[in-house]
């Protein structure tokens, strides 16, 4: 027969249960309710447009598992961009669960977002052992408008893939390390493979799985420094475990890395120097983390924001001084392990500047997502040293806070609705960016709006002369509205300052061909062919001029290598039928014909009626 403390107790374990199944179901619902106008929203904004508008057809019919692991994070094969397996597998079951339509990607981001949250309420119920004071926080964590970005736009998948991932590896490190099983560390394991999987930065649980960072989470719950398991061996284990998983996941990511990306990013792009400059990261994701009003898309260094930040960590650091004189071991060993995750997590991304600097952005803010974490992990660990607030003020507090934090975030949130919706914020927020204007102005340019386009366009390139992508896409402009002469000269003076750049030297190909200039054309066409030589526009183009120029053994070449690249061009196969005529292969020209034929050409139906008869042929 059970004594009176055994049921009360029973009743207080069941009450808390409750009290946490209920909280995690209102954060997950929170979640969605905040975040599911996204499912209304298109894919053609800032990079989704290269990274998933352009590949739907692929992703939704033709790709694999293994040939989506085989690319770079923009489906480039052999690219020299970064590399994400997860985020890339993650986009193909979307694309192929929802038929290529966009309401699947943002569906994933949402539901990835719910469960971020819940992790978070998780760990911090863990941590500070007060549904008063972490279901609040993970609540301000479910609606701050910092993270629209994260969720609201599609190619914030891998930060949170990573945030996700990152947070199961430590709960079940620390599940493994409380009850003793081993089976957990196999969870923690598999977990920490695909945090890095999903992004590089997942490398940072390298320094937040060690047995120095198990030791903040540890201390002060009954556990100290070095104690583990009831066992010394599976201790022993957990030690080794926590400092193995990381290191192997890496080095996977690395080796799968080299042998995709044909080249590393550029030094320039990435590297420690770059740190330094980027240092005013991290006070200005603390002061947006708090004030929604400072938030910039495309994000350019502010003093506003700067200053906010650093006065926000002084009055954090003053708070942590006066509420941790007297704080236990483990609260303080959980405000160190609080900062350390927000710092890991931050400083790849502080290593990062894009190639044109400031003119296109310092930073992106869905890069805060996994970060925060760290920051409402030491916010909790504060409050829980300040005197216990009555439920009912903290229940109207904690319901304000959401309140106002939720319509900023319901605002942010819509301007990520479309393309024109984000570039006008984008510029209104940071109007320095000179990549935002341009491609508000390539927005324009496709809408009709002309005048506007040609106004950004001119704008940015007297503040930013140097800035080749707005010559590029004023040379763009004067292609689509039919003035391919007004074209050359942006394109030539874009191609001078990044050479490296294979588009602007296509589209000179296409400006001088327009023109009739087509030894220029040549020239440029071979530009792009020898550094690209899977690109069928050059491939089908320098065939056609050789051709134009008589070279029929060389128009055959590379007319055939066009058909190599793409099987469903009707003037590629017209073109290589009329270069096999020329050298007298009549049954291969005609067999090029009936392809085009059949795939719309109404010159090659012409062509097959009147030299693919019986009579024709005999003739």
């Amino acid at each position: 027969m059970s004594t009176p403390l055994q049921n009360g107790h029973g009743a207080h374990l069941a009450g808390s249960r409750r009290a946490s199944i209920l909280a995690t179901i209102a954060v997950a619902v929170v979640s969605v309710l905040v975040y599911g106008q996204t499912l209304w929203f298109s894919i053609d904004k800032f990079d989704e447009d290269v990274i998933l508008g352009a590949n739907l057809e692929y992703l939704s019919k033709r790709a694999t598992a293994f040939d989506v692991l085989s690319r770079d994070a923009f489906f480039n094969e052999q690219g020299g961009s970064f590399y994400r397996p997860l985020q890339n597998l993650s986009y193909l079951l979307d694309a192929r669960l929802g038929n290529g339509k966009a309401r699947a990607f943002y569906v994933t981001n949402v539901l990835l977002h719910a469960l971020a949250s819940c992790l978070v309420l998780h760990l911090l119920r863990r941590r500070v052992h007060r549904n008063a004071i972490a279901f609040p926080l993970a609540l301000l964590f479910c609606v701050n408008p910092l993270f629209a970005h994260a969720i609201a736009w599609t190619p914030g998948r891998g930060d949170l893939l990573v945030t996700v991932f990152s947070l199961v590896a430590v709960l079940s490190l620390d599940t493994a390390l409380t009850t003793g099983r081993r089976r957990w560390l196999v969870v923690m394991f598999i977990a920490t493979l695909l945090a890095v999987m999903s992004k590089e930065t997942g490398a940072a649980l390298i320094f937040l799985l060690t047995p120095a960072a198990w030791g903040m989470l540890r201390v002060g719950d009954g556990f100290a420094v070095g104690d583990g398991f009831a066992v010394g061996d599976a201790s022993r284990g957990g030690r080794f475990a926590s400092i193995l998983a990381p290191v192997i996941s890496t080095a996977i990511l690395l080796i799968l890395r080299h042998n995709v990306l044909s080249s590393a990013t550029a030094e320039q792009q990435f590297s420690a120097a770059n740190l330094i400059s980027n240092l005013r990261v991290f006070p200005e994701f603390v002061a947006k983390f708090f004030v929604p009003t400072l938030l910039q898309p495309l994000a350019g260094y502010t003093l506003t924001a700067t200053v906010t930040g650093l006065a926000l960590l002084v009055v954090l650091a003053w708070v942590a001084w006066l509420a941790l004189r007297r704080a236990s071991k483990g609260q303080r060993w959980t405000v160190l392990y609080g900062l350390l995750w927000f710092v890991v997590f931050i400083v790849p991304g502080a290593m990062f500047t894009h190639s044109s600097g400031s003119v296109a952005y310092d930073y992106l803010e869905h890069r805060a997502y996994a970060p925060s974490v760290g920051i409402v992990l030491v916010l909790a660990t504060l409050l829980t040293r300040l005197p216990r607030l009555h439920p009912r003020v903290l229940l109207a507090a904690t319901s304000a806070g959401v309140i106002i934090y939720g319509a900023f975030t319901l605002q942010h949130v819509s301007e990520y609705r479309t393309a024109r919706s984000f570039y006008e914020m984008a510029v209104r927020a940071n109007p320095a960016s000179g990549f935002a204007r341009t491609a508000r102005a390539q927005l324009r340019a496709h809408t009709g709006d002309q005048q506007g386009a040609l106004r950004d366009l001119q704008d940015v390139i007297l503040a930013y002369p140097r800035f080749a992508l707005a010559h590029a896409a004023l040379g763009e402009f004067y292609l689509k509205t039919e003035r391919p002469a007004d074209a050359i000269a942006p394109l030539r003076t874009a191609f001078s300052i990044d050479t490296s750049a294979t588009l602007y030297a296509a589209s000179l190909g296409k400006a001088y061909r327009r023109v009739r200039k087509v030894d220029s054309a040549y020239v440029w066409y071979e530009v792009v062919y020898r550094r690209d030589p899977s690109n069928f526009d050059a491939a089908l183009n320098l065939g056609s001029i050789d051709a134009y120029r008589g070279n029929w053994p060389r128009a055959l070449s590379m007319l055939t290598r066009a058909t190599e690249l793409n099987q469903e061009s009707p003037v590629a196969w017209f073109n290589l039928g009329i270069a096999h005529q020329q050298l007298g292969s009549a049954d291969q020209a005609c067999t090029c014909w009936r392809r085009a034929a059949a795939l719309g050409s109404a010159p090659a139906a012409e062509y097959l009626e009147r030299n693919c008869g019986t009579t024709a042929l005999q003739r």
